[in-house]
């Protein structure tokens, strides 16, 4: 009975070792996406922090603009509706 239980439990690992096989394969392959999805969302978190940037800029640009040539009506719009604080 030796041989029989030998075959069958060489069987069995075989088996155990193609579906460990399987399984590394399988989150290789979900690794390798989530890396190019986190790559794709740092990308889209540079954009954004470039357009901000960009518009707080022009918006900043447009204030001093505003603050120089209306400079009565910005300053009684700053003291009513002040600037967010900044962290």
């Amino acid at each position: 009975m030796q041989p029989t239980n030998d075959f069958h439990s060489s069987g069995e690992l075989n088996a155990k070792t193609r579906e460990l096989m399987a399984l590394q394969a399988l989150a290789q392959s979900r690794l390798k996406a989530t890396r190019a999805n986190f790559a794709d969302g740092i990308k889209a978190a540079k954009e954004v922090q470039r357009d901000l940037e960009w518009t707080q800029k022009r918006v900043s640009a447009l204030n001093a603009r505003a603050a120089q040539k209306y400079p009565a009506q910005y300053k009684s719009a700053t003291s009513k509706y002040p600037a967010p604080i900044e962290n």
